[in-house]
């Protein structure tokens, strides 16, 4: 594959991951989950949820608390055969509550992508999430008390949905 088909693909999975962001945070859970190949995952620690109507289900339990994510300096790899493609990005959730705004979570995606046809889709896309340095098993996510309310909904809808993986 030359140069120019090159860029021109990791422009088509950069326009991916911002319809990913767009979508969730535009509470469109059905666009959201057609970001993703019909059997797509997305993971976290040792759960996944598979497919398109259970990662649907996830992203209306998100739209009801209102988060918005930050995802920057994704690097893209192609692959020869043009149709797969694995990346990793940089990611801020945060949502809104009376006192402010409050970070969720930082972390990182690493993402498998799968072509089908002219357009690309997140075949695998597995988030960590980071833990405070001195205390990797310290989990963040329910640090602040104020977040702690605003994500329990999402990882009740994590545990429900989503399979354990080992």
């Amino acid at each position: 594959m030359d140069d120019g088909r090159v860029c021109l693909e990791k422009l088509k999975l950069l326009e991916l991951v911002s319809a990913y962001t767009l979508t969730l945070d535009g509470k469109d859970a059905v666009g959201w989950a057609g970001c993703f190949t019909t059997d797509g995952v997305f993971g976290q620690a040792d759960r996944v949820i598979r497919g398109r109507e259970r990662l649907r289900a996830y992203a209306e339990i998100h739209g009801r608390i209102g988060t918005r994510h930050i995802t920057s300096s994704p690097l893209f790899r192609v692959d020869a055969d043009g149709i797969r493609a694995t990346g990793r990005s940089t990611t801020v959730v945060t949502a809104a509550t009376r006192r402010g705004y409050r970070i969720i979570m930082t972390g990182r995606y690493d993402d498998e992508f799968r072509k089908v046809g002219d357009d690309w889709f997140i075949a695998r896309r597995i988030a960590t999430v980071e833990n405070l340095p001195n205390d990797p098993h310290f989990s963040m996510l329910a640090a602040d008390p104020d977040v702690a309310e605003i994500v329990r909904p999402v990882l009740d809808a994590w545990r429900q949905l989503g399979e354990r993986v080992t």
